[in-house]
């Protein structure tokens, strides 16, 4: 079958061809911006507390979108049709499939509670990661009139490909794992983001550094092979540091210095400047290299990196250098988090006993955000520009976060920003960032 071929219903997955092995990270491609916006300096400066996370969502138990009550025993509800688009056999498959799993058990559990006013019908499609072929995907959804709003896709760059003809379908795009952060503003009334953009995975690093190692000689070392992305995040830390105690430099990795001699002699250099941090803005396979020579060098400072870097393969090629990294991302361990004990349960027992992975939490909640949006009283959930604009005015409290817009910033959740560490070969979760910093 098909890459890109969908089905409807709760039930039919496509089964998708090719395969890749591991999540990739991306690299930016976006002109470096002049300046930092207010959003960023707010996030970044942020100590205020983070908003608790509500219990479990209970609104489609009560009444029908029309305000009437639930129809009789036996009595067919509509059918509405939502679209996941995913990289499900590409480079990021781990994380698509992580979301698909999530989107699966949310449509399963709005469709098995008694009260609500239709059925969520769901078909999923494959982009493969690819922007080629996701635009592909984006020009079938947008024309199947049934499809009312999409989750996905998984990429940066996917998204960046469809953003265009899903704002001309004027189809919602509610986005899990995308951290584009500059959308132009034609496009910007369809993107709904449910986790922060990528620059704002400083603010993390920033608290971690000023609350919790007290660094006081900060050493920020930005990685040319991960492009807009690594200057950005180090633009930030440097930003927001400035006026903490203490001193904060920069250091560039060319894409090009992949040798041995260049990571040895990088890491020489920091541990003779006397840094009590480092902050690296690479992926998983340079980081790994780092840290095996700053070890060899005797370095023995705080050492943070970002998601890009936040990869089994990163433990496995770093060995025992790997011991104390931190990593700033924007998605959590819902086994570690009290209020999705339910979730992780039902996980469990939907996918035979495996816990939930990264980013299937944060797919579940997104899906019903999108639910609730669609079951607004007093008005058909029928329609795509309704559904775009209903979008902006729910307020909706899941497992893990708050999802709602607020024109500042654009995106409908800035909190959702977490802390990991290695250790003992493995990753694990510290919490969200203000209150494991505090």
């Amino acid at each position: 079958m098909s890459g890109t071929s969908g089905t409807s219903g709760t039930s039919g997955a496509s089964e998708p061809t090719g395969s890749a092995s591991g999540d990739a990270p991306l690299s930016g491609t976006a002109e470096r911006p002049e300046g930092t916006t207010r959003r960023r300096f707010l996030v970044l400066g942020s100590t205020a507390g983070v908003l608790a996370a509500g219990g479990t969502a209970a609104w489609w138990t009560t009444l029908r979108p029309n305000g009437t009550a639930t129809p009789p025993t036996g009595a067919r509800l509509p059918r509405l049709v939502v679209a996941l688009q995913a990289d499900l056999t590409g480079s990021r498959k781990t994380t698509g499939r992580a979301q698909e799993n999530g989107v699966r058990l949310a449509v399963e559990h709005f469709n098995s509670r008694t009260g609500r006013g239709f059925d969520l019908a769901l078909q999923v499609h494959d982009d493969a990661g690819s922007a080629a072929k996701a635009v592909r995907v984006a020009k079938r959804l947008a024309d199947d009139e049934r499809v009312l709003a999409v989750l996905g896709p998984t990429t940066d760059a996917c998204a960046q490909a469809v953003l265009g003809q899903y704002q001309k379908a004027l189809l919602a795009m509610v986005c899990v794992s995308v951290g584009l952060g500059n959308v132009p503003a034609s496009s910007e009334r369809v993107f709904a983001a449910t986790r922060p953009p990528d620059d704002t995975l400083a603010a993390p690093i920033v608290a971690y550094l000023v609350r919790t190692a007290k660094a006081r000689a900060r050493v920020l070392i930005d990685d040319e092979a991960e492009g807009d992305f690594s200057w950005e995040i180090c633009t930030r830390v440097s930003e927001a540091t400035r006026s903490t105690p203490g001193t904060t430099s920069r250091r560039t990795l060319a894409a090009g210095d992949d040798s041995a001699d260049a990571f040895r002699a990088l890491a020489e250099e920091v541990t003779d400047s006397g840094a009590d941090a480092v902050v690296f803005g690479g992926g998983y396979a340079r980081a790994a290299k780092l840290a095996r020579a700053l070890r060899s060098a005797g370095y023995s400072g705080a050492r943070l990196a970002t998601q890009r870097a936040f990869d089994p393969r990163f433990l496995t090629s770093a060995g025992a250098a790997a011991e104390g990294w931190v990593f700033s991302t924007a998605f959590l361990d819902p086994t570690r988090v009290t209020s999705a004990k339910s979730f992780v349960a039902a996980y469990r027992e939907r996918f035979d006993g495996v816990a939930p992975p990264w980013y299937a939490a944060e797919a579940y909640e997104a899906t019903l955000f999108l639910a609730r949006a669609m079951t607004a009283p007093g008005a058909s959930g029928a329609e795509r520009g309704a559904i775009v604009r209903r979008l902006r005015e729910t307020d909706y409290r899941g497992i893990t976060k708050r999802l709602r817009y607020t024109a500042s910033s654009t995106v409908y959740n800035l909190d959702g920003l977490y802390l990991f560490r290695s250790s003992d070969g493995r990753f694990r979760y510290l919490g969200q960032y203000e209150d494991f910093t505090a």
